[in-house]
């Protein structure tokens, strides 16, 4: 899973909707070099072989700086894979991607737990994928991604905005591995993860197992 690199800035005149249409900036393109080199080394460890030699799907937002971001790491991959893009893969929909145009609401104002279940709606997608998926989407996404997948409290997923360390800049790549249950983040210009963390979420109960955490009554 990726984080789109740097776009260029929102105008702070222009309709907000063109926030869909930003390219990356000049520093996000070239960024696409150290890019690609984590992708690589992130794929390398999928069960021991490189997914240039394995069939695969990429599932991108339709955000053009996802888009143009989705191009930089194809070549980490085979060129049999398909790539798909999803709705359910774009920006949250903060105060800034909310916008009126001819006075139709293109995109409406959304909670945590909408963010969630449509990342969770996803999950139903892929669950159970014997091939190898690469997510290009947002920062706040890649954060509802792992409350999903590493089967976060509602606790545990505010804290990782409160901690500096989860951070997620652009071009940081999260891998998830549900066979050894290990998530490792590598950021631009380092091929090695900075950080690894437990899956908790043991999926034993298809696509129930994105929507449901134990809890942990201890301590309330």
């Amino acid at each position: 899973m990726v984080r789109h690199l740097e776009p260029v800035p929102v105008s702070p005149v222009a309709d907000p909707i063109t926030d869909i249409d930003r390219p990356l900036s000049e520093v996000g393109a070239d960024a696409g070099v150290s890019l690609l080199a984590n992708v690589r080394s992130a794929a390398e460890g999928y069960r021991s072989s490189a997914w240039g030699s394995t069939y695969g799907a990429g599932y991108v937002s339709p955000y053009v700086r996802c888009l143009q971001t989705a191009s930089a790491i194809a070549p980490a991959v085979s060129p049999e894979w398909r790539w798909y893009e999803v709705p359910e893969l774009r920006e949250s929909a903060h105060d800034p991607q909310v916008s009126r145009l001819r006075n139709k609401l293109l995109v409406s104002e959304e909670s945590t737990f909408e963010l969630r279940d449509r990342v969770a709606r996803f999950m139903t997608l892929v669950h159970g994928a014997t091939y190898p998926v690469l997510v290009v989407t947002h920062g706040d996404v890649v954060n509802a991604f792992r409350w999903v997948i590493e089967g976060l409290t509602l606790r545990e997923y505010r804290e990782l905005y409160d901690d500096p360390d989860n951070f997620v800049p652009f071009g940081t790549v999260w891998a998830f591995d549900t066979d050894t249950r290990v998530a490792e983040r590598r950021v631009l210009g380092d091929t090695e993860p900075d950080k690894v963390v437990e899956i908790r979420n043991r999926f034993h109960f298809g696509a129930d197992s994105y929507r449901l955490t134990e809890a942990r009554l201890d301590g309330v």
